[in-house]
């Protein structure tokens, strides 16, 4: 009788588990798009545990995205962001801010292994940016002109490759 409760207990893991893989890489949010008032201050830590201010002047778009390893519709979006910064270059500023404490070792191993290339590790030591920013979950992105102005936000895992949001990418480039 142990046996067939281990099986059972097996096949209702792996049932779970590739449900909620196969919901994550399904499941995006819309982007949401206008004016969202101006953006708080922010200040994250790098690898290095230096504190920096997040400052929107530099660049046509920043993207602040929040994320955690752990957090698996993150996992699954990661790499666009990391694409897209690939892609857009220095007009797009993407700053990824993981939750994983002041664990940069953590972040690192986790760029290596899903080869993160072009983003830098970014952290925020207190988790309280997403509150501050106004978002409820993981992960969470908010798109800030250079003037400071929040244009457009996503509450959940955003689709980078979906038209819309490539449209609402290149339009705010230019």
């Amino acid at each position: 009788m142990p046996r067939i409760h281990s099986f059972l207990a097996a096949a209702c893991l792996v049932f779970f588990v590739a449900s909620a893989a196969h919901a994550s890489e399904q499941d995006t949010v819309a982007l949401q798009t206008g004016d969202f008032g101006r953006a708080p201050a922010f200040s994250y830590a790098d690898a290095a545990g230096k504190m920096h201010t997040l400052d929107t002047a530099k660049h046509k778009l920043t993207a602040l995205h929040f994320w955690a390893t752990w957090c698996v519709p993150c996992v699954d979006e990661l790499p666009q962001l990391d694409d897209a910064q690939d892609i857009f270059g220095k007009e797009l500023h993407i700053a990824a801010i993981a939750l994983d404490g002041k664990n940069a070792a953590k972040v690192q191993k986790f760029y290596s292994n899903h080869k993160i290339l072009h983003l830098p590790v970014l952290l925020d030591p207190t988790a309280k940016l997403p509150k501050i920013a106004g978002l409820r979950g993981l992960p969470g992105t908010l798109f800030i002109d250079a003037r400071g102005n929040i244009v457009g936000r996503a509450e959940g895992p955003l689709d980078w490759q979906q038209e819309d949001v490539q449209a609402f990418l290149k339009a705010h480039l230019r």
